[in-house]
């Protein structure tokens, strides 16, 4: 079933059902840390709502492992684009470069994240981060908000973030790698803050007001989101 109030007139949102989604969800989040080994014993994944954003012609039954990609259709990148990218990444000239940037379903999560910090002072969005360590050297320059809890890294959102798009996009880009996974969330206590180290109570309350739980999908073409 399509979700029906999000809608483009190449792209929509989806439903998703079955086995195989919930068998990706337990998988990923058997990759994940401390926050996602929570969600796994707190959350029932029969019991959520399951969507992502894909093409408005694409057939779910085509799926056969949510990790696959090729769902969207490539696009060619402008010269601009292409010599960013070589400079991001110090690619010589002879470096192929046919196609980038993070097409729909980036925006609609971002919207999704963004809706959902706008709704309260005590709403929160985190991801773990898979590859990152507190000792890092990055992790002193980066602009967006980072937390640890033992060896981990986390990416923060807040409702102060809400009216803020591109730094929402920003803290995906830097969380996401192989593996994204992230929450939303609330505090119980409004006035609670957040401190930059993480304690155990902290991430079970995180996972104990899970709003939805977000995750990479389709090779990183897109994203699920399941909403409890």
């Amino acid at each position: 079933m399509e979700e029906r109030n999000i809608q483009t007139d190449e792209y929509k949102g989806f439903s998703l059902t079955g086995e195989l989604v919930n068998q990706y969800i337990t998988e990923c989040l058997n990759m994940g840390n401390t926050l996602a080994g929570e969600l796994l014993v707190k959350k029932n994944f029969n019991l959520c709502t399951k969507t992502t954003f894909l093409p408005s012609g694409f057939d779910l039954t085509t799926i056969k492992n949510y990790s696959y990609g090729g769902i969207f259709p490539a696009r060619v990148a402008s010269p601009e684009e292409i010599e960013k990218v070589r400079k991001r990444l110090n690619l010589g000239p002879s470096a192929r470069i046919e196609a980038v940037g993070d097409g729909p379903s980036r925006a609609w999560l971002v919207n999704k994240i963004a809706e959902h910090l706008s709704k309260d002072k005590n709403r929160l969005v985190i991801f773990e981060d898979a590859n990152a360590s507190p000792t890092d050297p990055w992790i002193q320059r980066t602009n967006t908000e980072i937390y640890a809890f033992e060896k981990e890294v986390y990416h923060g959102l807040f409702s102060e973030h809400a009216n803020n798009k591109q730094y929402i996009e920003q803290t995906i880009k830097r969380a996401e790698s192989y593996l994204l996974i992230g929450v939303m969330s609330f505090f119980t206590d409004k006035e609670t803050v957040l401190t930059k180290q993480l304690t155990l109570d902290i991430i079970r309350e995180i996972a104990d007001n899970t709003k939805a739980i977000i995750l990479k999908a389709f090779d990183g073409e897109g994203y699920i989101l399941c909403s409890f």
